[in-house]
């Protein structure tokens, strides 16, 4: 294993921490190698901001909740953690690169938060670190699971959690439609087929692709819905629109024709809550939040959202990064 070549981590330098990612790095895939090396920098990024330091981490045990394909828990690894346990409920850890579940400081479960806690007694405890990046908006039991993550933590240690905006412009996740951008803009990723000549014609190639690539985002309910003679009434130019998850809310269900898309139901993946709920959740949880920063987009909130009471630094939040400490 890898270990064997370069060293324990919790006695490495910082100059044998460098030369062992650099080994690590050298040996994955070119796709892999390169989403490893960005999450690295998302990480630089938070320290830049005094989010996140290398006392929270660096020879120490860290914790990556909802860890996904592992690439910030290969982050960590690199930047020197000493042990990194990567848990995720639904990614098995099978088609986890080989190269991250190979290494001996790096463990990957398949599992809930609490499941954890009830299975893996021996792990899951006296974490330094918790990190989640974009987690806790698909959270349904949000408080339960804060008071899970509290419970994991060292006394002296610390949460670094990462929420992606429900009330920002593409915050219903509906990525096929509306994604980031240049200039921190969220831009639209669709065709305009409502002023094209041809309409419904004209956006043809890209609703197929959501149907086959975005199933959730795009079906035959909604092509069936299309209207060329009132592109106001279509599914279609209504989902283009910046906010649309908040500018039709009367005609959600309609426009949103996906469980996934509602609220705190059966196969739903958002919990909608706002900026203020989840700090309220975090100090409830036990949390003491220590530092907090929003990410804006420059996209300008549409007037009636702001007559319906929603705020312009709510509406341009695309995610907010909350520090906390245990006490």
């Amino acid at each position: 294993m890898m270990e064997s070549k370069v060293g324990s981590l919790d006695v490495l330098s910082d100059e044998q921490v460098r030369q062992r990612a650099e080994i690590f790095l050298g040996s994955l895939p070119d796709d892999v190698r390169r989403d490893v090396e960005g999450k690295i920098q998302e990480l630089k990024w938070h320290e830049s901001l005094g989010l996140l330091s290398p006392e929270m981490y660096f020879g120490r045990k860290v914790l990556d909740w909802e860890a996904g394909m592992g690439g910030f828990s290969a982050a960590f690894y690199c930047l020197g953690a000493s042990q990194v346990v990567a848990i995720d409920s639904w990614v098995d850890p099978a088609i986890v690169c080989k190269k991250f579940v190979e290494l001996e400081h790096l463990t990957f479960i398949k599992t809930s938060a609490a499941d954890f806690v009830k299975n893996h007694q021996d792990l899951a405890q006296e974490f330094d670190l918790i990190f989640s990046n974009t987690v806790t908006e698909h959270i349904t039991d949000l408080p339960g699971a804060m008071s899970c993550l509290h419970g994991m933590l060292k006394d002296s240690g610390f949460y670094l959690n990462v929420h992606d905006n429900y009330y920002s412009p593409c915050g219903s996740h509906d990525h096929g439609f509306w994604f980031y951008g240049a200039d921190n803009a969220i831009e639209f990723q669709g065709v305009a087929c409502w002023a094209a000549q041809d309409k419904c014609a004209a956006s043809t190639a890209h609703r197929e692709k959501l149907q086959t690539q975005m199933p959730w985002t795009w079906n035959a309910r909604l092509e069936a819905r299309r209207n060329p003679e009132d592109c106001g009434s279509c599914p279609y130019y209504r989902r283009s629109q910046p906010w649309a998850n908040l500018a039709y809310v009367d005609e959600f269900v309609e426009t949103f024709d996906d469980p996934s898309f509602l609220t705190w139901k059966p196969g739903s993946s958002l919990n909608k809550i706002t900026t203020f709920q989840l700090r309220q959740i975090l100090v409830e949880a036990g949390f003491k939040v220590l530092n907090f920063h929003r990410n804006r987009c420059t996209n300008v909130p549409p007037a009636d959202l702001i007559d319906a009471g929603l705020s312009s630094l709510e509406l341009t939040t695309t995610t907010s990064v909350w520090t906390c400490s245990k006490n």
